[in-house]
């Protein structure tokens, strides 16, 4: 492995996503409060992702309706 293989980036040098301005700003500004905002990060973005799948659930009672009538 050469030295410049090394030191090449492996992640997006801008991440695109607000999460990820917002932990790479901190990384640059207090990164020992990182690992406390990322786990919140993945916390908020856990709940949107459940509410989101609970929003396209179907209604089963008007379903079952529909199959009764």
């Amino acid at each position: 492995m050469t030295a410049s293989a090394s030191t090449t980036p492996v992640a997006p040098l801008l991440p695109e996503s607000p999460s990820g301005q917002f932990l790479a700003e901190l990384l640059h500004s207090h990164p020992y409060l990182v690992p406390a905002a990322a786990e919140q990060q993945l916390e908020t973005l856990a709940e949107a992702r459940e509410a989101a799948s609970n929003q396209e659930l179907p209604n089963t009672v008007g379903n079952e309706l529909i199959l009764y009538k």
